[in-house]
């Protein structure tokens, strides 16, 4: 789907999304809200499990954690594994940044689990090392940080996608920076 705002956002040094155009970037998620109310099954549950990233991003925390329990529960009628362990890394994110890190790391570690014992799945391994060396760094357990950044940085490289190789080399050269402090 086409969104007809501007939804960029920049990654700043708490390794934080922040968005680049707040006006454009609340009209965005009321224009993702609003194409999903006419869906059904897993074109809705993926519209409003994306909404809710957004929403998190934003800094409305509360309402992204509710929605996207909402929509677990949308998801666990359906037999769809992939966007089940998305949106269960989202709710890990969303968690983290309500500070609920014991919850969000037992989540992480989770779905470590589960993504390694699936081979459709094994796409996402590199985000739920990314994302669980995020929750890392904002405990300043930047030590262990690295370690889980340098095991996405691997399966990125793997990947050969240079985006999630940059953001990926981003975050090492921050976690670094902060351990040296």
């Amino acid at each position: 789907m086409n969104i007809p705002f501007n939804m960029d956002y920049d990654i700043d040094e708490s390794l934080r999304e922040i968005p680049k155009h707040r006006n454009s970037f609340a009209e965005g998620i009321n224009f993702i809200l609003k194409e999903s109310n006419g869906k059904t099954g897993m074109e809705k549950a993926r519209l409003l499990s994306q909404a809710r990233v957004y929403q998190r991003i934003s800094g409305d925390l509360n309402e992204s954690l509710f929605n996207l329990e909402k929509t677990r529960a949308l998801l666990s009628k359906m037999d769809q594994p992939r966007l089940k362990a998305i949106n269960d890394i989202r709710i890990a994110q969303t968690l983290q940044f309500l500070q609920r890190f014991d919850e969000s790391e037992k989540l992480y570690l989770r779905l470590e689990k589960e993504i390694q014992g699936h081979k459709e799945l094994n796409s996402l391994l590199d985000f739920v090392f990314q994302h669980l060396g995020k929750l890392l760094f904002d405990q300043h357990r930047f030590t262990e940080a690295i370690e889980r950044f340098e095991k996405a940085l691997e399966l990125r490289q793997q990947k050969s996608d240079p985006e999630l190789i940059d953001s990926t080399l981003y975050a090492i050269e921050v976690a670094k920076q902060k351990l040296s402090e």
